[in-house]
């Protein structure tokens, strides 16, 4: 699990020094990746549309200093609603990616993660 985490923070820093990324309007010195899928293209290939859709997550990290702390935020929402979203700890120097999971029912156990 932590290397998956590594994986999808490097994948987003590199698609930011790509130009794809865009700076966050409310953390100046701030970046924020957007809807980026966190499986592989081969397990995409077999997924259906929904998985496709709510398997994503945004990324948001400061550009400005190095060795800050990362937050992995799943939404509450008792799998059944919800969808992903930034928390705000009201300094800019904390990473958070916001991941987006499948719901129920149109998720079955154990495909929420």
């Amino acid at each position: 699990m932590k290397q998956l985490f590594a994986n999808i923070f490097c994948l987003a820093c590199l698609l930011a020094q790509c130009g794809i990324a865009k700076p966050a309007n409310l953390n100046p010195g701030c970046v924020v990746v957007t809807n980026i899928p966190y499986y592989s293209e081969a397990a995409l290939l077999k997924a259906d549309d929904y998985q496709k859709s709510q398997c994503r997550l945004d990324l948001r990290y400061p550009t400005n200093h190095a060795g800050f702390a990362t937050v992995v935020w799943f939404h509450g929402g008792g799998l059944t609603v919800g969808h992903r979203h930034f928390i705000e700890f009201g300094k800019p120097d904390v990473a958070v990616a916001a991941v987006g999971y499948r719901l129920s029912p149109q998720g079955k156990l154990p495909s929420f993660l």
